[in-house]
């Protein structure tokens, strides 16, 4: 499963677990009070470009700031990330994850989150928009060349 997001936006509100967060203590109890300064908190955000490189950037939660925690409702969370700048953000396209854990917690992950262009997002999830698509320059052609019968000539 992917979520899809437009690239190069602040992004208020990015889904941190797939699953609600667990206390440790009992391995079942749904923890809906995790904050953002919670004991033992490492949370870090993976990264994939479409070329394949990858990166893993530690990002701390904040209560008024770029990274701004929330609790969603049983036991979900969600982080804010700014367009850029900060330790994460969300400048480049390509494909990102949440994994974490804390000292009260069980260790969790988010879901993959897919970054493009906002038009692609448009066309292919919303259908208000078109897809670009220039024939001339799939087909390596130039302006002179006209199309008949299914192929430049």
């Amino acid at each position: 499963m992917c979520i899809w997001m437009d690239v190069d936006i602040a992004i208020a509100a990015i889904p941190v677990n797939v699953l609600p967060l667990v206390d440790a203590a009992t391995g079942k109890v749904i923890d809906e009070g995790v904050t953002y300064d919670e004991a033992g908190m490492d949370l870090i955000w993976h990264f994939v470009t479409p070329g394949g490189a990858t990166t893993a950037t530690a990002v701390t939660p904040t209560s008024g700031g770029v990274y701004d925690w929330a609790h969603k409702d049983g036991g979900m969370y969600t982080i804010e990330m700014p367009a850029s700048g900060g330790s994460a953000n969300n400048d480049t396209e390509g494909f990102g994850y949440f994994t974490g854990n804390t000292t009260a917690n069980l260790p969790f992950r988010g879901p993959t989150i897919g970054f493009r262009a906002a038009a692609l997002n448009a066309a292919l999830i919303e259908g208000g928009d078109y897809l670009d698509t220039n024939t001339v320059q799939i087909e390596a052609a130039d302006a002179t060349d006209t199309l008949q019968g299914g192929s430049i000539s």
